[in-house]
């Protein structure tokens, strides 16, 4: 009896030491896999965070931006001119309408080639209360054909002008007939009408047509 109470120590004995260690490293090991899993739960909060900011700071800029834009834009002036041409045989007679504003002006060039670099005549006219204007030019050659441009340039106008589509034009609305060309450095924009002027040839009769946004193709007949 006594033998077998000394063999059940001697084995619990060994067991405790055997265990003893298995224990100790559990214990570590859950330790361990605690604080990776609050390290991750902390990395995923603080990326979310992060979004969530950016979120926060980028929308406000770009509302910010849009109202810009629609500031910008908000003030801009349309642009609505037109007009005819009557070609006779040592006269041009332009005849415009608009709804430019009392005292804006308008330039007429003609030229001798479509991109207007050889000038041969130019003049301007202001419009009246109504928003018209008449050009009558006189035919440089009557035999030859000319390029015809009528124009809203913004450095011509007087400053009351300006001040409604700006120094540089930068408050004119973008159509068909607008566009920009540079000047002293400076970028600016325009409005500009074309139509081909006829040489009075022979027995040819005079012309009667109309200013367009842009320049048509040379009439056959």
């Amino acid at each position: 009896m006594k033998r077998e109470e000394e063999k059940l120590r001697r084995l619990f004995k060994e067991w405790g030491k055997n265990q003893q260690p298995s224990i100790s490293f559990e214990s570590i090991w859950q330790k361990t896999k605690r604080k990776q899993a609050i390290q991750a739960v902390s990395y995923r909060i603080a990326l979310v965070t992060a979004v969530l900011l950016a979120i926060l700071i980028i929308q406000p800029q770009q509302l910010f931006m849009k109202e810009q834009i629609n500031t910008a834009t908000s003030g801009q002036k349309e642009i609505i001119m037109k007009g005819s041409v009557i070609g006779l045989s040592t006269k041009i007679v332009i005849r415009g309408q608009s709804n430019l504003p009392e005292g804006a002006v308008i330039q007429a060039v003609l030229s001798e080639d479509a991109e207007g670099k050889i000038v041969v005549l130019k003049e301007t006219v202001k419009v009246d209360k109504r928003g018209d204007f008449t050009f009558v030019l006189q035919r440089p050659v009557i035999e030859r054909d000319y390029v015809l441009s009528v124009a809203f340039l913004p450095e011509l106008q007087p400053q009351s002008i300006q001040q409604i589509y700006g120094e540089r034009g930068e408050q004119i609305e973008q159509g068909d007939a607008t566009f920009t060309y540079g000047k002293d450095g400076m970028t600016y924009r325009g409005l500009k009408l074309y139509d081909w002027i006829l040489g009075i040839k022979g027995t040819t009769a005079g012309q009667d047509t109309f200013l367009s946004s842009q320049l048509r193709d040379y009439p056959k007949n």
